[in-house]
C-alpha cells in the first residue's frame, strides 16, 4: 500500500469497481504518460503536474486526429488522478482547480462499430442449433443472449447458470451493480435448449473441447471474439466485434419504437448522450426522413 500511498494514479484506479476497467485505465494511463513526458503511470512525476501538461496534452491528441470521445475519455482520466494528486496534498487546490477547469473537446462524434441487421442476427444464431452438437449450441445460446440483453462481453462470461431464472437474467456490471434483465421469449428458447445439454457445470458458458469434453472453468473475454470470428467464417456474416451486438440491441429497440429513456434503462447507462452513441441508425433514419419532405 505505500506504493499507492504515493502515486495518485494507482489510487484512483484502486477505487474503480472491475478488473476490467483497472485493465483498460491502466493502459490508458500509461499512454497519457508517455504522450506527455514519455514515462508509465509508475515513473510519472505527478506533484509536477499542472495546467500546461493538461493543455498540451489536449492540443496533441487534436494534432494527431484522436476521436472526440477518446480526446474527452482521456481528458476525464487525467483530471481524475489530478484530483487524488490533491487529496494526497501533492498538488495545490489552486493547481488542481486549473487542471478542472480545462474545457472538453468539442465537435461531432464519430460512430464507432455498427448494428447488425436482424437477417444476420437469424442466421448469427440459428446456426447449428438443430444439430446437438453442445459447442455449437454454447456459441449460439451466448450470443443469442449478448444481443437480446444487451450484455458487454465480461457481463456475459461472469454469468453462472444460477444467474438465468425462468424469464430473466442475472447481471453484475459496471462497479459491482447487480441488475435484472427480462429477455426476450426466443432467448429464453434457446437458453433452455442449451441447458438440456450441459450438465454438471455451475458456470453458464462453460470452455468446451472437442469430443463434446465440458469444464466448469469460464471463457475469457477474448474468447468471445474467437467464437465470432469462427461463427463468421461459417455464415459468410461481416466480422463484427461484441460489443456490436450491443450496438445491434440499442439501435433495434429504437428502431422498433422503443423510447429513448427506455432504452437508456435497458443499457444502463447513467448518461442519455451515451445511449444516443449506440445509435447506429443515423444514415437510414435520415434517408427515411427526407422522403417525407413536401413537394
Amino acid at each position: 500500500m505505500q506504493i499507492i500511498d504515493k502515486n495518485p494514479a494507482l489510487v484512483w484506479l484502486s477505487s474503480l469497481g472491475s478488473q476490467v476497467s483497472i485493465k483498460n485505465y491502466t493502459s490508458t494511463l500509461n499512454t497519457l504518460c508517455y504522450y506527455m513526458n514519455k514515462t508509465t503511470l509508475h515513473t510519472f512525476l505527478w506533484h509536477e503536474l499542472d495546467y500546461t501538461n493538461v493543455i498540451e496534452l489536449r492540443r496533441f491528441l487534436y494534432d494527431k486526429n484522436s476521436a472526440i470521445g477518446t480526446i474527452n475519455t482521456y481528458l476525464s482520466v487525467i483530471k481524475s488522478v489530478a484530483r487524488e494528486a490533491w487529496r494526497l496534498e501533492q498538488i495545490s487546490t489552486e493547481c488542481h482547480l486549473k487542471i478542472k477547469d480545462v474545457s472538453r473537446a468539442r465537435g461531432e462524434q464519430r460512430l464507432i462499430g455498427k448494428a447488425l441487421t436482424v437477417k444476420e442476427l437469424r442466421k448469427l444464431t440459428n446456426y447449428g442449433i438443430d444439430s446437438n452438437n453442445p459447442k455449437e449450441l454454447r456459441d449460439s445460446a451466448m450470443l443469442i443472449l449478448a444481443y437480446g440483453a444487451g450484455l458487454r462481453r465480461f457481463e456475459i462470461v461472469s454469468l453462472n447458470k444460477v444467474d438465468f431464472q425462468e424469464d430473466f437474467i442475472r447481471v453484475t456490471g459496471k462497479g459491482r451493480t447487480e441488475r435484472i434483465i427480462y429477455l426476450p421469449k426466443q432467448v429464453i428458447h434457446l437458453l433452455n435448449k442449451y441447458l438440456k445439454c450441459v450438465c454438471g457445470c455451475s458456470v453458464l458458458f462453460p470452455r468446451m473441447y472437442s469430443g463434446g469434453h465440458t469444464k466448469n472453468q469460464r471463457l475469457s473475454p477474448a474468447a468471445m471474439v474467437n467464437i465470432i470470428e469462427r461463427r463468421c467464417e461459417k455464415t459468410g456474416i461481416p466480422r463484427f466485434t461484441p460489443h456490436d451486438l450491443r450496438r445491434s440491441y440499442a439501435t433495434n429497440l429504437i428502431d422498433s419504437g422503443v423510447d429513448l429513456f427506455t432504452v437508456q434503462q435497458l443499457m444502463r447507462h447513467k448518461s442519455l448522450e451515451t445511449t444516443q452513441r449506440y445509435d447506429m441508425r443515423i444514415d437510414s433514419v435520415k434517408k427515411k426522413a427526407i422522403q417525407k419532405l413536401p413537394f
